[in-house]
C-alpha cells in the first residue's frame, strides 16, 4: 500500500508538473505541553522512561514558508517533496529533546508556522510551533512566548537524522 501511494504521488507530480506535497496532518491539541522552566531556560519535559518504554515518535512538519529558510547544510533542503520528518528511535528522540533546550524570551514571532509533535501510540503528548533556521526556536503562545534554542548546531545535527514521512496522511489523537 505504501509503495502504491508513493508511486501514485510521483505520477501525479510528473503528469501535472505542479509543486505538490502529498501530506496532511491532523492532531488534537494537548491540554498543556510538557515544559519545565529552570533559570530562564525552557526544557521539554518528556520523561526518558516514557521514550524508552513506549512507542514514542517525534514528527516535524515544515510549513512552506519555513522550508525556504532552512539552513543550507540541513539535508532536508535538498528534498523539496517532503515536508514531514519523523523518528521513532529513542536515542534520536532523546538527543532532539535535549538539543531543544531554549532561552525564554517571552517574545512573540509570527513566522513560527512549522510544528513539532511528540506522540505516544498515536496520541499527542507534545505539540508546539517551531522555527528551523540559523536561530531556531520554539513558539509557546501560552506562557513562555518565543524561546530561542541555545545550541542551534546541536539541534540541526539532531534533527538531520530524522527520515521523511512517506504516507500521505497522519492522524494523531
Amino acid at each position: 500500500m505504501r509503495n502504491l501511494i508513493i508511486t501514485l504521488s510521483i505520477i501525479l507530480v510528473a503528469l501535472l508538473g505542479l509543486y505538490f506535497v502529498p501530506f496532511s496532518i491532523t492532531i488534537n491539541e494537548t491540554k498543556h505541553n510538557a515544559y519545565r522552566e529552570v533559570n530562564d531556560t525552557l526544557l521539554i519535559n518528556v520523561p526518558t522512561i516514557d521514550i524508552m518504554n513506549s512507542e514514542v515518535t517525534l514528527y516535524i512538519k515544515l510549513s512552506d514558508d519555513d522550508y525556504t529558510q532552512l539552513p543550507e547544510e540541513l539535508s532536508w533542503k535538498r528534498n523539496i517533496y517532503h515536508k514531514v520528518y519523523y523518528t521513532s528511535n529513542p536515542k534520536d528522540i532523546n538527543q532532539i529533546i535535549k538539543s531543544m533546550r531554549s532561552i525564554i524570551t517571552y517574545g512573540d514571532i509570527a513566522t513560527a508556522t512549522s510544528e513539532i509533535i511528540i506522540a505516544r501510540n498515536d496520541s499527542t503528548i507534545f505539540h508546539s510551533h517551531i522555527v528551523i533556521d540559523s536561530e531556531s526556536g520554539i513558539q509557546d503562545g501560552n506562557k513562555f512566548g518565543y524561546c530561542r534554542i541555545i545550541d542551534n548546531n546541536c539541534f540541526l545535527d539532531a534533527i538531520s537524522k530524522m527520515k521523511p514521512y512517506y504516507f500521505p496522511v497522519l492522524s494523531l489523537k
